[in-house]
């Protein structure tokens, strides 16, 4: 069966901060299974890397190509187009130049996350003229082990035993989809070591924080949000505040409206700003605006 993930070409979308190649370019193309081992369809590829936060607010197109060391905050490397011979998303990336691909993607039991697909670190090179197809999930859980793997390598005296046990078996899944003679089955070995692999990362990053915090304690210079309880200035999370002090928030930032300060030239009240200041009573924390 032909790849069918052609979502857009060049003509029809050019992402903002995209940055064409100037001098010799290579083609890094995508080929995407389903959790079911099937090659995605067009929907079924937008579906994978959209996201819809309310009803009314939706992200698409969360996906991009980097340049390896570079973060995906910036200007991404393309432009995207249809490969010629083959019906799936493409990439025009720099020839010989490392480079990482990057996109939001769902998996049973974690949900819409990004992840990321680097040849382990090593970043995919090609060669002028040539052509490279990244099958996915699989390159996204080789990358993933890999920093799974080098977390626990770096911090060995931080890991449970528990999370030993989850590390050899995240390696027997990958191990599988290595093995699997065809992108179905590779696909399909990939979700169930996704599933894995991604809550062990978040687990092994609370292990050598907690491990951290054994041996210099806690930090106590963090700031919060006013908003992070809806309102500083609200007496029911008064507890929460105490909480918030005792796990290292020292500051908190709040808002100041000149609006409501000054409504009209020369009339000042300062109200407001004292209201947001003194409040909740007994905190003890810095304020800043």
């Amino acid at each position: 069966m032909i790849p069918a993930l052609l979502i857009l070409s060049i003509f029809e979308f050019t992402p903002l901060g995209l940055h064409a190649a100037t001098g010799p370019t290579a083609t890094l193309a995508l080929e995407a299974y389903g959790p079911d081992g099937r090659i995605m369809s067009v929907n079924d590829f937008a579906q994978m890397t959209s996201h819809t936060m309310l009803s009314k607010w939706t992200m698409s197109l969360n996906y991009g190509v980097f340049a390896m060391g570079a973060l995906p905050a910036a200007r991404q490397l393309g432009p995207m187009f249809p490969a010629p011979d083959r019906q799936y998303l493409a990439f025009s990336v720099p020839a010989n130049q490392s480079v990482y691909f990057t996109s939001l993607w769902k998996a049973d039991g974690i949900g819409t996350v990004y992840m990321r697909a680097d040849n382990a670190g090593r970043g995919y090179t090609v060669a002028e003229g040539a052509s490279q197809v990244l099958q996915l999930p699989y390159e996204f859980v080789l990358s993933e082990y890999a920093v799974v793997s080098r977390i626990a390598a770096s911090n060995p005296a931080a890991i449970t035993p528990s999370s030993s046990r989850v590390l050899d078996q995240v390696a027997a899944l990958v191990r599988t989809a290595t093995s699997a003679a065809a992108g179905g089955p590779r696909a399909a070995a990939s979700y169930q070591a996704l599933a894995v692999v991604m809550t062990l990362k978040e687990q092994l990053a609370i292990e050598v924080a907690n491990a951290a915090i054994s041996r210099t304690g806690y930090r106590n210079e963090f700031v919060w949000n006013y908003e992070g309880f809806s309102s500083w200035t609200d007496q029911r999370f008064v507890p929460l505040y105490a909480q918030t002090k005792a796990a290292g928030f020292s500051t908190v930032l709040t808002a100041c409206d000149w609006n409501v300060i000054s409504p009209s030239r020369g009339v000042y009240n300062f109200s407001s700003l004292d209201f947001q200041v003194d409040r909740p009573p007994g905190a003890r924390v810095r304020r800043r605006l």
